[in-house]
């Protein structure tokens, strides 16, 4: 029972710390183009975590050329289009709508954990997701005629964010990929590299043309905040989590996203939070519960054969 609290806690925590993400975001990007502050907060993130890791490995940690795969999978998928995705959906939509369409992670990290590590998926699983897939289509409809006073966004940035919720499925589901014993903070040292670099030639071209002493203390205070708490400490936190539980399990705890976003979108951005915002919420919340309800059963992976140890593959954690 210890083991479970000390993965579902930083899980829970994770989570809720995504989940400000979406608000964050929309935020900063009325203030930065989209690839120059995707580029600063990952940059920001590993700049902070290197010094953590160094000081806990003793120097750049070395890895196994598939865990390499995977992390660039993870941090092409669920940071690269994440971000893209996200923020230029949220562009053309609400934060209020896309925190709540981010609520679908859950049912997509389902489905992967079916593909990927052969979970059962049960007919109340089933039913579960057509249950959170309601809730979806109830913000699309009514977002797209217009409800909600304007505030309200279109069918394509909508889209756009559940885009952005597969790709942060599979950095959920990769994340248990990597091989065991590797540790969180090593994991989101990488992916934080590999994202920087993907942003890192689109981020310079706008940085070209834009002009940093238009942006205000907040503007930089939020991306201190996306860059040090979003990009690294939520990840580590992930991590300890995903690693510990069996990922339909671990995907659950997504379902914690929407809510932390919901209330900072009503509360700090002051957009109103409408009939079908409630509805569409508490439709993908019930998909959630029915999969708490009967948890999934994970079978075991195939072996995989362990690298023949090399000073260049051999992971070394505590120091040289």
């Amino acid at each position: 029972m210890r083991n479970v609290w000390g993965a579902a806690v930083p899980l829970a925590l994770a989570m809720l710390i995504v989940g400000s993400f979406v608000p964050v975001n929309k935020a900063i990007t009325e203030s930065f183009p989209v690839f120059l502050a995707s580029g600063m907060r990952l940059g920001l993130g590993f700049v902070l975590l290197l010094p953590l890791v160094w000081r806990r490995v003793g120097h750049f940690p070395r890895l196994a050329l598939r865990d390499h795969g995977v992390l660039f999978a993870q941090s092409f998928f669920g940071v690269f289009l994440f971000s893209i995705l996200l923020l230029v959906g949220l562009k053309q939509t609400s934060a209020l709508e896309g925190s709540i369409i981010m609520g679908t992670t859950p049912v997509v990290i389902g489905l992967l954990s079916v593909i990927l590590f052969k979970e059962r998926f049960s007919m109340q699983q089933g039913f579960a997701v057509g249950t959170a897939i309601a809730g979806t289509l109830l913000i699309q409809v009514f977002g797209a005629s217009g409800h909600g006073g304007g505030a309200s966004g279109t069918w394509i940035g909508n889209l756009l964010v559940f885009g952005a919720v597969v790709g942060e499925a599979i950095f959920m589901t990769f994340g248990k990929l990597v091989a065991k014993g590797t540790p969180p903070m090593v994991i989101a040292l990488f992916t934080s590299m590999y994202g920087t670099l993907l942003f890192l030639p689109f981020a310079i071209w706008e940085a070209m043309t834009f002009s940093f002493t238009k942006a205000s203390t907040v503007d930089w205070a939020l991306i201190l905040y996306s860059g040090a708490i979003v990009t690294a400490l939520a990840v580590v936190l992930m991590n300890m989590g995903t690693s510990k539980l069996p990922a339909m399990t671990a995907g659950v705890f997504s379902a914690l996203m929407p809510l932390s976003a919901v209330l900072i979108s009503a509360l700090f951005l002051h957009e109103p939070l409408q009939f079908y915002h409630i509805g569409g919420l508490m439709l993908i919340i019930t998909g959630v519960m029915l999969t708490l309800r009967q948890p999934a059963v994970p079978v075991p992976a195939p072996a995989v054969p362990a690298p023949v140890p090399t000073p260049s593959s051999t992971n070394h954690w505590k120091g040289g």
